[in-house]
């Protein structure tokens, strides 16, 4: 048996303890209603390129269906893709907003309730399928009778 694996592993066994397990569980395509529970971000370095990721830890909140009901799921976003971060902060702010909001902005939303879409989609050039999730719409922005700071979200003066 080929140890290459192992001892490399052997290697980086301090940064194997210490990496986050990322829960990539997404619901079945459709439309949900969901708690934002924490937002992390950070930065990544892959194939020497860097970049900046938001994560939202959300739970699904299905009364109707016990199957999902408080199932978690995340929400992700880098900064390689910003046509798919850039409507959800607008969504979360409210309109327009300066690039420097963006991560007070995702953090402002923890224990906001939202409504998400979750969708298929296939990479029309390399025919890749992806699942993505995506906030449609604010809810509440109180969770428990917390109420969120506005200044933090709101839309700079034009």
């Amino acid at each position: 048996m080929n140890t290459d694996f192992q001892d490399i592993l052997n290697q980086v066994a301090t940064e194997y303890e210490e990496t986050q397990v990322i829960n990539r569980w997404l619901p079945p395509d459709g439309d949900y209603t969901a708690i934002i529970e924490k937002c992390e971000t950070g930065k990544s370095t892959s194939q020497k390129s860097t970049f900046g990721w938001i994560r939202l830890d959300c739970r699904l909140l299905c009364e109707g269906n016990p199957e999902l009901d408080g199932k978690e799921f995340e929400i992700f976003h880098t900064t390689k893709l910003l046509f798919k971060l850039k409507p959800d902060a607008n969504i979360l702010s409210g309109g327009k907003h300066d690039p420097s909001q963006v991560a007070a902005i995702f953090k402002a939303a923890e224990g906001w309730i939202i409504n998400t879409t979750i969708s298929t989609n296939e990479n029309q050039k390399t025919g890749q399928t992806f699942r993505n999730a995506s906030i449609t719409e604010v809810v509440d922005k109180a969770d428990a009778g917390k109420e969120v700071d506005e200044a933090k979200v709101e839309a700079p003066a034009s």
